[in-house]
């Protein structure tokens, strides 16, 4: 299931930005509506958003490929509190 979930988010779709016409991922037109949604302060979507940074940088550090099998693991109360300081920091440097 997991192969077939890939195929459909790796499928390339039209999308208008800007005004403009282009082709994107499903994956990307599903990441950036999701971060959009953090940045409007959806509590649900700030968790997820730190969740999948958090993934990707495990992966990242353990050499894992991109779309590889996920590392999961729990992270500590202190840990998600660095995530969440860090994504703030970052959100207000791009405003």
């Amino acid at each position: 299931m997991a192969n077939e979930i890939d195929l459909i988010l790796s499928g390339r779709v039209d999308v208008t930005k800007n005004g403009r016409r282009e082709r994107s991922t499903r994956r990307k037109v599903i990441a950036e509506k999701l971060i959009v949604r953090a940045m409007r302060d959806d509590h649900k979507a700030i968790e997820t958003v730190l969740k999948l940074e958090g993934h990707a940088q495990l992966q990242a550090s353990a050499g894992a490929p991109d779309r590889g099998q996920p590392i999961m693991r729990e992270t500590t109360h202190a840990e998600d509190e660095a995530i969440l300081a860090a994504f703030i920091a970052r959100s207000r440097e791009a405003t």
